[in-house]
């Protein structure tokens, strides 16, 4: 999928600039997975909820409702 592809490819990028503070592997686990977050951004682009509706149906908050779509956004093509 194209999109995979995109979306590991930034990541290896944010993390050759990353300043390090904790070990590679460390840290929480991810709260959406990568199909949950580009399901998130194409029910945004085609319904256009705010955020906050958007953040109840895919249970995280609203705030990162937005940066997780901000971010596919991007990506998709």
């Amino acid at each position: 999928m194209l999109a995979e592809q995109r979306h590991i490819e930034k990541q290896a990028e944010i993390e050759k600039n990353k300043i390090r503070l904790i070990a590679p592997g460390g840290g929480r686990s991810a709260e959406m997975t990568v199909k949950q977050g580009i399901c998130l951004c194409l029910v945004y682009l085609r319904q256009k909820p705010t955020f906050e509706i958007l953040g109840l149906l895919f249970s995280v908050s609203r705030n990162k409702a937005n940066k997780t779509f901000n971010y596919w956004v991007e990506i998709l093509p």
